[in-house]
């Protein structure tokens, strides 16, 4: 607005036109004009903020929790969201939290309050490293005074697997917001990404240079931009999508210079031939990779709006945590994540385990280590020795009856001199699949504990050296945890856990006879290494085979193998005018697709749509279970053991064994 008469009443006339048709009244003694600093403007405010009942204000302001402001964000304009972090702790700090309760309100609360602000405003390095130092300084009970970090901070945000905590940097959360809206600018489909393309224009186009008068979101948008498109695959429905520029065949295609202009699908399925700069008329298909050519070979444009993909998630859709865990660096994992972060080890143990894997218990050799200036003596020991976390939990007088007893419970070898040495002893087997297993783990993880416990009873409270007390209080303990997890039960010899899913759903089925017409039963299984396969088979009301395949694939998932020898049995059968009226299947996933009660996953959109367009609508789709299905399960099976694909017109071609099986359905 330039600030005359005319445009201030346009402005109070929308509006009024605003409250008119929404209902909601605006308070116009609460809106705030802001107008340029320049000292010409001064009298040209007073005058507007006389029209309009607004006050005035400059900037920065607050407006949404967010501050607005013009140029680059300085660390002052964010100081309310630091308020917000020390408010926050304050409240916790006059409770007394263990360390694990500390984790979880980092990772659920802490991490969340700047989300909204990080989503629309690239925040300065500054603040967030402010930030990161705040949740620091509570993770380990620091003071201005004393600010000793146990454990460095990008080592916190691992994650679990990787020997951290799973706490998120603030750095990559914000990248991942911001990918988040270049996802949204992409779609189209908000009044916000349209606004953003008639004021910066599309990247997408060849020749794009970000505006100068870019906004810093904006900015920060374009560099984030990079890392967005390579995971967008456009799923082509009208075909309103240019050639040039966009992911709509697995590839991004790049403008060849000769090209004047970017036709979208719809005109070059009209017609191949496209003018070029000198005026000729080409082929386009001779300027596509093979992919795309293949594409627009069997497209069929449909009345669907064209939908991008985000091909991280096999929904399609944007999520920041899969944006986050493509593009963080990664870490070598940990062998003993799952025997610290489990459901039998309790998360106060499993967090004290995790601190020692780092060298971060504070015994004498640490503490000297860092500066401080004391005489090490071991309290766990009646003759005087040098306190160290191999000393303390291993050799000590205290320790070496308890790991003695257990290892003797438990038939482990009890050599470890060292912390290292007792971990590999007793937790080698991160698996979890058995009582002896996770017994192993938790009383570990027990007995490091209770000593670290009767060493602070010694040094804080006058308590006496019993080594006796904790095993009877780890044995306890450990009692007590199985009988929760019900596994005081399980089987004494091998200690395998019953396994609620492990019942045959094909006890008592079989294969019946179609009433009419064809039936096409088709199923997949998965072997080692990610290897899938999957198996048709077509017969007729007198359950003689017409037709049956297998095919082979690596991809890791049956779902994709399973449509494809799906769809080339719909095509041989309606080429020679086959009427399948039954199809059953297994997978309970493909008859939600086929029915469109389940969103179709991006990869599969276009075979599942060809398949929809030759299933009769008199046609019915059914899951059965796997010993109804057991032809096309044993064809899956020969191309698993083969590797191979191969068709099959007669029943004396099969395998003997799978001829075998449709001779006992009949």
């Amino acid at each position: 607005m330039n600030g005359d008469i005319i445009c201030v009443e346009a402005l109070m006339h929308a509006l009024q036109k605003y409250t008119d048709i929404s209902g909601q009244v605006i308070n116009y003694s609460k809106s705030s004009l802001i107008t340029s600093q320049k000292p010409h403007m001064s009298v040209q405010a007073d005058i507007i903020a006389t029209a309009t009942g607004f006050t005035k204000a400059a900037l920065p302001i607050l407006y949404l929790g967010v501050p607005l402001f013009r140029g680059r964000a300085k660390f002052h304009y964010f100081q309310e969201l630091i308020n917000k972090f020390e408010k926050k702790l304050s409240g916790w700090k006059s409770r007394l939290l263990s360390f694990e309760e500390k984790i979880t309100l980092l990772k659920s609360v802490l991490t969340s309050l700047p989300i909204h602000s990080l989503s629309v405003i690239k925040a300065p390095m500054k603040l967030l490293k402010k930030l990161e130092s705040i949740m620091a300084n509570f993770l380990w009970n620091a003071k201005d005074n004393h600010r000793r970090h146990w454990i460095a901070w990008d080592k916190v945000c691992r994650t679990l697997d990787e020997g951290g905590l799973g706490v998120r940097s603030l750095f990559q959360i914000m990248n991942a917001l911001h990918a988040k809206r270049c996802w949204a600018f992409i779609k189209g489909e908000s009044l916000w990404a349209q606004y953003m393309y008639r004021k910066y224009g599309d990247p997408r186009d060849a020749h794009y240079s970000t505006p100068t008068f870019s906004s810093p979101l904006w900015r920060n948008m374009m560099k984030v931009l990079p890392k967005v498109t390579p995971h967008l695959q456009w799923i082509i429905g009208r075909g309103n999508i240019p050639i040039w520029g966009t992911n709509w065949c697995g590839i991004e295609i790049d403008n060849p210079p000769r090209f004047r202009y970017n036709p979208n699908i719809s005109q070059i399925m009209q017609s191949h031939r496209v003018r070029t700069r000198s005026g000729r008329y080409v082929d386009i298909r001779q300027y596509l990779p093979p992919a795309a050519t293949a594409l627009l070979a069997t497209l069929v444009l449909t009345d669907e709006p064209d939908q991008v993909c985000w091909t991280l998630e096999h929904h399609g859709e944007f999520t920041t945590k899969s944006y986050w865990e493509y593009n963080r660096h990664h870490f070598p994992t940990v062998a003993w994540r799952n025997n610290f972060w489990n459901k039998y080890v309790p998360p106060r143990i499993g967090a004290f385990l995790w601190r020692l894997s780092h060298n971060a218990i504070p015994v004498d050799e640490r503490l000297t280590g860092i500066g401080f200036k004391l005489a090490s003596k071991c309290v766990c020991c009646a003759m005087p020795s040098r306190e160290t976390l191999d000393h303390l939990f291993v050799n000590s007088e205290t320790a070496k009856p308890i790991w003695s007893h257990f290892a003797q419970s438990l038939n482990i070898p009890n050599e470890a001199d060292t912390i290292s040495k007792l971990g590999v002893s007793w937790l080698h087997d991160n698996s979890l699949h058995n009582k002896k297993v996770i017994s192993k783990n938790l009383i570990f993880g027990l007995c490091i504990w209770e000593i670290w416990k009767q060493r602070n009873k010694i040094i804080f409270d006058n308590g006496k050296i019993n080594h006796l007390d904790i095993i009877t209080r780890v044995s306890f303990a450990w009692q007590d945890a199985l009988r929760i997890h019900k596994l005081d039960n399980a089987h004494a010899g091998t200690g395998a856990i019953p396994s609620s899913g492990s019942m045959d759903i094909g006890n008592g089925h079989g294969w019946t006879r179609p009433g009419g017409g064809l039936k096409l039963n088709i199923g997949g299984i998965t072997g080692d290494e990610h290897n899938t396969a999957d198996g048709m088979i077509i017969r007729d009301h007198n359950g003689d085979m017409v037709l049956a395949s297998h095919k082979f694939c690596t991809n890791g998932t049956h779902l994709l193998p399973e449509c494809d020898i799906l769809l080339e049995a719909l095509q041989i059968s309606n080429s020679n005018n086959l009427q399948i009226r039954c199809i059953e299947t297994t997978n309970q996933k493909l008859q939600s697709y086929l029915h469109g009660t389940s969103n179709t996953p991006w990869a599969t959109t276009y075979i599942i749509r060809a398949i929809k367009s030759l299933i009769a609508s008199d046609t019915g789709v059914f899951v059965i279970p796997r010993g109804a299905n057991g032809v096309a399960q044993a064809l899956a099976t020969a191309a698993l053991s083969t590797k191979v694909d191969k068709s099959f017109s007669h029943t004396f071609e099969l395998p003997d064994w799978i001829g075998q099986a449709v001779a006992a359905d009949l």
